[in-house]
């Protein structure tokens, strides 16, 4: 039911988003990019406003998405790792643009205690490797 009401909450975001910022987005949304055929399995595209709000802020979410990495509550781990993996999901190619700020988020999460943490971070370099064949 949570999961439910937070997609379509981010749905909503996505759409108020696109509609605020038209003039600005106008190519992209009258030129929408299909899904890519290698998008991971099982997973649904986020609209184009989520993707679009998501490249606009993953500059200032990933100093913070470092420091929850290190923090010592292992579920935070788990959480920061999972918001690591869908913001390279929605920011798709444009995540390049980032790597200088991923890398050592990666490094140091991938030798993290927990295996949760590193099954996610796992996932993460997977989708993250894939990035130029993917979009």
């Amino acid at each position: 039911m949570v999961t439910k009401e937070a997609h379509n909450l981010w749905y909503d975001v996505g759409e108020r988003y696109v509609k605020e910022n038209i003039e600005e987005y106008r190519d992209q949304v009258d030129f929408e990019t299909p899904q890519p055929t290698h998008y991971p399995h099982g997973v649904q595209r986020a609209k184009l406003g989520c993707r679009l709000l998501c490249r606009h802020c993953v500059h200032n979410i990933l100093p913070a998405l470092a420091e929850e990495t290190s923090d010592w509550v292992v579920n935070t781990r788990i959480k920061a790792t999972l918001l690591l993996y869908y913001l390279i999901l929605h920011c798709e190619e444009k995540i390049t643009m980032h790597m200088d700020k991923i890398f050592p988020i990666i490094y140091k999460t991938i030798r993290d205690e927990d295996p949760q943490v590193v099954a996610n971070v796992s996932f993460t370099i997977n989708l993250f490797t894939r990035t130029q064949s993917l979009f």
